[in-house]
């Protein structure tokens, strides 16, 4: 690399600093987030046999949680801190990217690519939220590093070394990993039949199949804990609806803007379509060059398999897709012969890519509305007008509990009294009577009670809390009618609710 060439990724490098360092805690904890929290803390502050056992029963897969309960150690429990570990593995998650492409294709193609992957609207929300998508991102990356190596000849100790760890740490970051080592194997199928030459890749099944085996306990685990009916469409998921027809291009577009564009916005989504549409198919161009065969594999398998056979599948699950096809596009944008063409097609990329970032960081236009509920706000309206004595009864505790427990509890260390209409399995339990003698009551409820408790379960609550109690102040946050969920036809949820509910109730007397 000549020193323009590390000039300019050193600039595209602090691009991406710049931006996923932007306000990281713009936007409140959500519920899965929440669940990342506890299970760290869980990992955090058990040994060795605590931690084993709890990672076994888990229905989760270990690597993110394991690397967050030890960044909590070093770091804290604070919001912010809890970011920071996404925001460095999105970093260098484009240093990465670029030692990957550069691999594979000249210095212009990977320059272009690692900037397309600073800028990725998905990239950089993954790259500030406490879920285990960045780190699955970072891990596939590195998996296909030197899954090209060995399958490029490079027989060397280090790659098939490289290999074996990325890759076990990849099927054990998130289950959909799975498809990235199926469309690895598709691309050895493709080169048998091409060469018929068994042997080249023979080490790398035999890699795989170490692998498999490393990996299968907690495969297994999954398996009977409920796969089945995930790959049924059990699943509660609002891109379960979609016919599978529809759903490669829900994916695709998610690929390009991310999760805060909505279908309609048109400045933005129909000239997004037709330039990435249009450098993405003139990849097909070039089948003859096996490297875009094995970017095509790497992309497309993935996306079809989920939208064929995974129903309930979220486009954030494919972001291992990502990287193949900001590969695509960014060799499709480099053979442009012009390079006023180049420099064109960047900026109008450049300019569509922060209007889908700009959304994101102004909470507009979210395709999953749960991560736009504002608990921080919540929890300081309890803390502000919160009295000794008074007691806090939430509904969900995936959501409500857990995520209100943290706020005012876990990183506060404050004594607030929470009870939850479920207990640590999710089980429905009375609230006791000895509860609704207190002075005061706080009530929180949320969108998704309708679909975890019965029809009447919370109403019957509210009568009962009626019958002594006045109602002293009545907040409701992010009406449905207000969601991009409520403008597609897949009615979710009942008109005039709201995702959150909070009343506080004072004795009569």
């Amino acid at each position: 690399m000549n020193r323009k060439h590390l000039i300019i990724l050193m600039f595209i490098i602090l691009i991406a600093s710049a931006i996923r360092f932007h306000d990281p805690t713009f936007r409140s904890i959500w519920g899965d987030e929440a669940h990342s929290i506890y299970r760290a803390i869980e990992y955090s502050q058990s040994g060795i046999q605590a931690a084993t056992a709890n990672i076994l029963k888990d229905s989760h897969l270990p690597a993110y949680f394991l690397l967050l309960s030890i960044w909590i150690k070093g770091f804290g429990i604070g919001e912010y801190s809890l970011r920071l570990l996404s925001i460095v593995i999105g970093i260098l998650t484009v240093a990465v990217f670029y030692i990957f492409a550069r691999e594979l294709f000249e210095e212009r193609t990977a320059l272009v690519s690692a900037f397309l992957l600073a800028i990725s609207p998905l990239a950089v929300m993954h790259s500030q939220e406490l879920r285990m998508y960045g780190l699955m991102l970072f891990f596939t990356i590195l998996s296909s590093y030197y899954f090209w190596r060995l399958l490029s000849g490079r027989k060397d100790i280090l790659s098939i070394i490289g290999y074996i760890i990325f890759t076990i740490l990849l099927m054990l970051t998130q289950i959909y990993a799975i498809l990235v080592i199926a469309a690895q194997f598709i691309m050895l199928l493709i080169e048998y039949c091409k060469e018929r030459q068994l042997s080249r890749g023979l080490y790398i099944l035999l890699a795989q199949v170490f692998i498999a085996a490393i990996v299968s306990p907690f495969y297994l685990k999954i398996l009977l804990a409920g796969l089945p009916s995930a790959v049924s469409g059990g699943g509660d998921m609002a891109f379960s609806v979609f016919p599978s027809y529809i759903k490669p291009f829900l994916f695709f577009f998610v690929l390009t803007l991310g999760e805060t564009v909505a279908p309609w916005n048109i400045p933005v989504v129909v000239p997004s379509i037709a330039i990435f549409g249009h450098l993405f198919l003139r990849s097909f161009k070039r089948l003859s060059d096996k490297k875009i065969v094995f970017l095509l594999v790497q992309c497309l398998f993935p996306v079809l398999f989920a939208a064929i056979f995974l129903r309930p599948t979220m486009p954030k699950y494919l972001i291992t897709a990502l990287p193949f096809y900001l590969l695509l596009i960014g060799c499709s944008i480099s053979t442009i012969p012009s390079r006023a063409g180049r420099y064109c097609l960047i900026t109008a990329i450049t300019v569509l890519q922060f209007c889908s970032v700009y959304n994101y960081f102004n909470l507009k236009e979210y395709h999953n509305s749960n991560q736009i509920e504002p608990w921080r706000k919540v929890s300081i309206i309890i803390i502000s007008d919160y009295h000794k004595g008074d007691i806090i009864i939430t509904s969900y505790r995936y959501i409500v509990y857990q995520i209100l427990n943290y706020y005012l509890n876990i990183s506060r260390g404050g004594d607030y009294s929470l009870c939850s209409m479920q207990n640590a399995g999710s089980e429905i339990v009375p609230v006791p009577e000895k509860i609704l003698e207190n002075k005061r009551i706080w009530l929180v409820t949320h969108i998704i009670d309708d679909r975890v408790f019965p029809a009447d379960y919370i109403p019957k609550l509210k009568a009962r809390i009626n019958k002594g109690y006045k109602l002293l102040r009545d907040d409701r946050f992010i009406p449905y009618e207000e969601t991009l969920v409520s403008k597609v036809p897949i009615n979710r949820h009942k008109t005039g609710s709201a995702r959150i509910d909070l009343r506080l109730y004072g004795h009569k007397q």
